[in-house]
């Protein structure tokens, strides 16, 4: 951790790690040992300057520690500002779309087994709002709007339908393309816990080397 720069630490991004630089710090092991003053007048006196040390030393500064995350519960994707579909048919397109980029988040974190529901949240403008425009491009906001949710089961164990699924759930809704102003598309997992494989733990601490290893070879 010592060696790798700065940027390296939550927080720390490019922007930040340039405020750092005027000071002598540019890696992690710079920060760690660096005064605590000194990393206030780069930072400012606040949570940054203390966090930001003792992440360097290999401390989690936050109140919940090493407390385990709660269960993901779904996974998805969504647009809710400067929407607009051209058509019925585009807004099945544009449905198939996200749930396409949701299925593929949910292989990233291994999770597409557990899918058991497709759900679509729609932004629904409300009737007071002006009349939808195809040719106005300025219009980026969906102004108030009223929120209409739907699921569907779904036990497909492939991605070729989930965009086709996504956008049949769509048209159950029956909400016109003309008023939709926001489309979000969630693959909702099953309750049943990841339970690792037993020992796992056990034995990667049983195999850890008895001592330190020695000094590399040049």
């Amino acid at each position: 951790l010592a060696e790798l720069p700065a940027t390296f630490l939550p927080k720390i991004g490019p922007k930040t790690g340039r405020k750092l630089e005027p000071f002598g710090l540019r890696t992690c092991g710079d920060v760690a040992r660096a005064p605590l003053s000194t990393l206030q007048k780069a930072l400012g006196a606040g949570k940054l300057a203390a966090d930001t040390q003792a992440r360097a030393r290999g401390q989690d500064p936050s109140p919940e520690g090493w407390a385990l995350q709660r269960a993901r519960k779904s996974v998805g994707a969504q647009c809710s500002y400067g929407f607009r579909a051209r058509d019925a048919a585009n807004l099945a397109e544009l449905a198939e779309k996200m749930a396409t980029q949701a299925w593929e988040r949910a292989g990233r974190l291994d999770v597409q087994g557990r899918v058991v529901k497709i759900g679509v949240k729609l932004w629904v403008a409300l009737k007071k709002n002006q009349p939808f425009d195809a040719s106005c491009k300025a219009g980026v906001g969906h102004g108030r709007c009223e929120i209409t949710n739907a699921t569907r089961s779904w036990r497909e164990k492939g991605g070729v339908a989930v965009g086709s699924a996504a956008a049949a759930v769509v048209a159950d809704t029956g909400v016109s393309f003309v008023d939709v102003r926001g489309l979000g598309v969630s693959l909702v997992l099953d309750d049943a816990p990841v339970v690792p494989e037993a020992g796992r733990i056990t034995a990667y601490f049983s195999a850890a080397p008895a001592s330190p290893p020695g000094p590399r070879s040049p």
